[in-house]
């Protein structure tokens, strides 16, 4: 056994050693940090000019439009501007500030706004109505869109109508005058559908209006359209009479 003088001498630390330094002594974790090349601070992207949005190409565009102007029900039409007063979600909401932004960007996005949403009315409520308390006082703040909508009526595309009404008989000439009003052109509408209180108002106005107006499950309207949550509207389910000129 070799005696205590041929033995290296032993070098303590406050706490285990880390490593080696180039001389071969032992360097405290202190001296290990000092040698780290500190990291460069990464800089926030500021662009120096704001994004080129009119440079995408149009498709592009309207994935962006519809993404912030395309709600998951239908908007109700009141008056002179489209809300939804009998659910409320803050979940869902539009973002119509993109309307403001440009008159061609306005032009664009009012084309998805109006024209791919689906647009709920009462048939026998008087737009009149509507200017009430009761209205005014159960509008979705985040729904509103301004008084645009009779600008932009022609745009519109579905409409889905509901009556409360039993036993009223549909008249083709009345309806398209009704619907003239608010500016809307039932000819040149992509869906139009009619939700009646019972089956046999619903069954009168078949028989009634077979030249025009055909049966169709809601189940079916469903997978085409943007349609009405089935949990907080359930009478939305069902069968409507649809225009018969539209091919579903």
């Amino acid at each position: 056994m070799a005696s205590s003088e041929q033995l290296p001498a032993l070098r303590t630390w406050s706490s285990a050693p880390a490593s080696l330094g180039p001389t071969g002594e032992y360097c405290s974790p202190a001296d290990i940090r000092g040698m780290v090349r500190p990291k460069s601070p990464v800089p926030s992207f500021v662009p120096e000019q704001p994004f080129p949005f009119e440079c995408l190409p149009r498709e592009l565009r309207n994935k962006v439009y519809r993404e912030l102007l395309i709600l998951n029900f239908p908007m109700m039409l009141i008056h002179s501007r489209p809300s939804w007063p009998d659910l409320h979600d803050p979940g869902w909401k539009l973002y119509p500030e993109i309307l403001r932004t440009s008159k061609k960007f306005h032009q664009e996005a009012s084309e998805v706004l109006y024209g791919e949403n689906s647009f709920y009315v009462h048939y026998d409520t008087p737009l009149e109505d509507f200017d009430n308390s009761f209205w005014k006082s159960h509008i979705c703040p985040e729904m509103e869109l301004g008084h645009s909508i009779g600008a932009n009526a022609k745009l519109i595309k579905r409409v889905l109508v509901y009556t409360n009404m039993q036993h009223m008989i549909l008249r083709r000439h009345e309806t398209l005058a009704t619907f003239a009003k608010m500016g809307i052109d039932l000819n040149k509408l992509v869906l139009w559908a009619i939700k009646f209180p019972d089956a046999d108002t619903l069954e009168l106005n078949a028989g009634e209006n077979r030249d025009w107006l055909k049966k169709v499950e809601a189940t079916k309207l469903a997978k085409k359209v943007i349609w009405f949550p089935s949990a907080e509207t359930p009478w939305a389910e069902d069968t409507w009479l649809v225009v018969s000129k539209i091919v579903l």
